[in-house]
């Protein structure tokens, strides 16, 4: 029994390579992408590549793809996509916690200290799920008016927003 043991082991011992073995998946982060054309057209998906006189904007649903010449871009404009959900879900749990916080010291001669909590807890984390919403809208512009040397100064940060596929 005890051989049967040190045996098991073993074997466990040596399969524990093959848990390792496995590549972790990397999450790819979508950015929305606005480019504002100078004809006052605007043109929407997301940068899906950077090249040294265009670009190239690809939609998210039909995955159809436009170049976009450079001298025809007035500004990009970028976010990361699910932003506003995101900030709200952060500013609401934000708002809970601080205004749970507060009614607990404050207490009020209406309501005891655990109703008073609870009360400004619901409030605040609806004020905190507004302005993390509004937050979330706020977009990464880059000004390009149609010049060449506008976006050579962004293109580094520009190569962020890049979806990567592999």
């Amino acid at each position: 029994m005890k051989s049967f043991k040190l045996f098991t082991v073993v074997v466990l011992m040596m399969c524990v390579h093959f848990i390792y073995a496995q590549e972790k998946i990397k999450k790819v982060k979508v950015y929305k992408t606005w480019v504002s054309l100078i004809d006052k057209s605007e043109v929407h998906g997301f940068l899906s590549q950077l090249k040294d006189s265009s670009i190239l904007v690809t939609d998210i649903k039909t995955e159809e793809s436009w170049e976009i010449d450079i001298k025809d871009i007035q500004k990009i404009k970028i976010r990361r996509g699910n932003s506003t959900g995101r900030g709200a879900l952060i500013g609401c749990a934000s708002g809970l916690v601080v205004g749970a916080l507060i009614g607990l010291a404050e207490g009020d001669s209406f309501f005891s200290k655990e109703e008073t909590a609870v009360l400004s807890g619901v409030f605040f984390s609806g004020v905190g799920a507004g302005a993390g919403a509004i937050i979330g809208t706020v977009k990464k512009k880059f000004d390009i008016n149609g010049n060449i040397s506008n976006y050579n100064k962004n293109i580094q940060q520009l190569r962020k927003y890049v979806i990567k596929r592999e």
